[in-house]
């Protein structure tokens, strides 16, 4: 494994050097006290920050193990879209709303026979036409979209060859309307307009796991299809234009669960591809990578901060990479013992000040917050695994946002934050 600097007291002068100078004087206090807990911090009780439940939704099935992301609309009416899955033949698989307050929104169903541990895939969220929808599939093949507000069902169309495990996307790749891009698992990607028609599609070798990207790559000028695909051993990133011309395609390390992209100067866009155990940058112009970072166990992307991408891995750290070169920054453990799982890292402003939070939930049953040098801030024990990242949601229109998570039987829960001073 890349040997990187951990976060305690010997090194974290060093890491903070690499931050701005407003970043630094940000998080001085709690900056301080992380470096003194180093790898002792994962039983530290006597933290800077702590969460308490704000809700605990009502809904949940009968099955542990629910796993696909759910979505979060924010407005003046938010709403969080849970994906439900459950035991073959029951009631509980659909597509259920909760809203700001943790009530019952609306739910989608999928009928009972269609009903099974992977009935429904990740959530996904896009504007068509001025209106906000929640888009997944499922394993029955179909496209399902919602209006995000009432639950209004807005398209169901049985186009998917397996079943639909990655978050559909909206973007407008073919035309300059915007288009629902859906993956099925076994390797099929569409693209349906607003008249629900497939206006693009092709078959790529493999499974996928992840949401296609649709970004000007080349430059600044056309978008282009980026999908992530294969197996465990021949895995690649593929790059196709509206066209259905191949652009490039680049051989990666194992399958890709997480991935983004990242602006360059000249318009276009680079991608960070988390396959496997590995990172990689990749040329978005070219398909050439341009670093590949290699650890002991699966790694989980979350979000890009000050010019570095937070990552989770299974082996129970989450680190902070330099998207120039990969370099490490910072990495901190938050799981050990016989369970070291855990989901990609969220972030948000959790006191609404406009500093920066680092949040990720392990498969141990808990929750935990970082600073964006590293240092932990509060730990909550959820008490049953939860195997989806959380996402941090502005629940009470006061710009501090709660953290959102959801539990193997599909419960959300929402969190509050604040100092322990």
């Amino acid at each position: 494994m890349k040997k990187t600097r951990r976060a305690d007291a010997e090194t974290r002068p060093s890491v903070l050097s690499r931050r701005t100078a407003l970043a630094a004087a940000g998080s001085t206090l709690s900056a301080a006290m992380a470096g003194c807990l180093g790898l002792g911090s994962i039983g530290e009780t006597n933290l800077p920050a702590t969460f308490s439940r704000q809700w605990h939704g009502s809904t949940q099935t009968d099955y542990g193990h629910n796993h696909h992301d759910f979505a979060v609309v924010e407005g003046e009416e938010s709403v969080i879209v849970a994906p439900h899955s459950s035991q073959s033949g029951s009631q509980d698989c659909g597509f259920h709303a909760t809203d700001a307050a943790g009530s019952d929104a609306w739910r989608g169903e999928v009928e009972p026979e269609f009903c099974t541990p992977h009935a429904v895939g990740d959530v996904g969220v896009g504007t068509r036409n001025g209106t906000t929808e929640v888009f997944g599939g499922t394993e029955a093949g179909e496209l399902r979209g919602f209006v995000a507000e009432t639950g209004e069902e807005t398209l169901r169309l049985d186009i998917l060859g397996s079943m639909g495990y990655s978050a559909p996307i909206v973007a407008a790749f073919t035309g300059n309307e915007p288009e629902v891009i859906v993956a099925d698992f076994q390797g099929g990607v569409f693209a349906v307009d607003t008249d629900s028609t497939v206006s693009w599609e092709h078959n790529f070798d493999g499974q996928i796991s992840a949401s296609p990207r649709c970004a000007p790559l080349v430059d600044d000028s056309e978008p282009q299809l980026a999908v992530a695909h294969g197996r465990r051993s021949d895995a690649a990133v593929s790059v196709r234009d509206a066209s259905g011309e191949s652009v490039w395609s680049t051989g990666v390390d194992g399958i890709t669960r997480s991935w983004m992209t990242t602006a360059r100067d000249d318009g276009g866009h680079d991608l960070v591809v988390g396959a496997g155990s590995s990172v990689h940058r990749i040329a978005g112009a070219t398909g050439e990578r341009q670093w590949t970072e290699s650890f002991d166990e699966t790694v989980y992307l979350g979000a890009i901060v000050d010019d570095s991408v937070i990552v989770g891995s299974n082996d129970g750290y989450i680190r902070s990479l330099d998207t120039a070169d990969g370099t490490a920054d910072w990495e901190t453990q938050i799981a050990s013992g016989d369970e070291t799982r855990l989901t990609a890292p969220a972030t948000g402003e959790l006191r609404g000040d406009g500093e920066t939070q680092i949040v990720a939930t392990t498969y141990d049953e808990t929750v935990v917050a970082l600073d964006t040098a590293g240092g932990l801030l509060a730990r909550y024990d959820l008490g049953v695994p939860s195997y989806v990242s959380p996402q941090c949601v502005d629940l009470a229109g006061d710009g501090a946002q709660a953290v959102v998570v959801m539990d193997g039987t599909g419960r959300l829960t929402a969190l509050g934050f604040e100092s322990s001073e």
